[in-house]
């Protein structure tokens, strides 16, 4: 690409004109079976790819291969084997996310409530998100997507460390300025305006590629940066041995605002018997703070 194809309209169209081409091949059941048959133990030779697909024409069975060649399938000395390409669909097609996700009920979970510390925490998914809630004090604790293939697969208590783990890994991303999603470029603010509670201070991150928007709690995103876990774990808290909504600070209402004009955010962290608090600006970056992480230290 040449510095000036991202701000060419033909040039876009025409990508997007061949991305919806590079889909479409993917529409037909055979073609699915192939790539999963491949992604299941590939390399594999023609006559084995052929047996593994519904296909009972070895005319029609060829057509499909062949649509697959250009891009998702390649012909190696060992036999057929997916593509990169072929093997981002394949992550897609396990995931589940391109039909319907069916949700799952709310139940109770092994866990607390770091708003209100009560073990009243149930789980659902719903329209392709988990949502984590506690029943005792009505707050929503945590709610991001998750893959509907996963969901269905791990029983509810697999799913709830599962969702923690992946959510924060996807966090860490954003903060580091790398959309999860798309690898574009994530831009954060701490946004008021953007809170399901009037109390409430998130971090949002805002992808400039496919417009992926996160909410975080701040804590969610400070306990992620070495400046702040490092000191956390010279104190013996451990900030990834539980899910991050059953720390106090983990959750959308722990922050403060400090000030508004600049917007302040502080957050009281614990330090053994004690307590340290950190100011943190709108755009995300620490300014001062009551211990020893270092002013403007990510």
């Amino acid at each position: 690409m040449t510095p000036n194809d991202s701000d060419d309209p033909n040039h876009e169209t025409e990508s997007r004109a061949a991305e919806q081409e590079s889909f479409g091949r993917l529409a037909h059941e055979v073609r699915l079976e192939i790539l999963a048959a491949l992604a299941a133990g590939a390399p594999l030779q023609y006559a084995d790819l052929f047996d593994r697909s519904s296909a009972t024409d070895r005319g029609r069975f060829n057509y499909h291969l062949r649509n697959l060649r250009d891009g998702y399938v390649q012909d190696t000395d060992e036999g057929y084997d997916l593509t990169h390409q072929g093997r981002w669909a394949t992550n897609v097609l396990a995931a589940r996310v391109l039909g319907p996700a069916d949700d799952l009920p709310v139940a109770e979970i092994d866990s607390r409530c770091g708003n209100c510390g009560r073990s009243a925490v149930e789980m659902g998914y719903r329209d392709g998100e988990c949502v984590v809630r506690c029943r005792s004090c009505e707050r929503t604790l945590s709610r991001f997507d998750f893959p509907p293939g996963a969901a269905h697969a791990r029983s509810r208590e697999s799913l709830a460390e599962a969702y923690a783990a992946r959510t924060r890994h996807y966090v860490t991303l954003a903060d580091d300025g790398v959309c999860p999603f798309c690898a574009g470029r994530m831009r954060s603010a701490i946004r008021p305006g953007a809170a399901t509670h009037p109390e409430s201070l998130p971090v949002v991150f805002d992808c400039s590629g496919c417009s992926a928007a996160l909410r975080a709690p701040i804590g969610l995103v400070l306990t992620n940066r070495p400046a702040v876990s490092t000191r956390l774990r010279e104190h013996g808290i451990e900030p990834t041995d539980r899910p991050f909504w059953e720390y106090e600070w983990g959750t959308f209402s722990a922050p403060t605002l400090a000030g508004t004009d600049p917007l302040v955010a502080a957050l009281e962290l614990p330090s053994g018997d004690d307590s340290w608090t950190v100011f943190v600006g709108a755009d995300v970056v620490i300014r001062e703070r009551s211990g020893d992480v270092a002013d403007g230290a990510r």
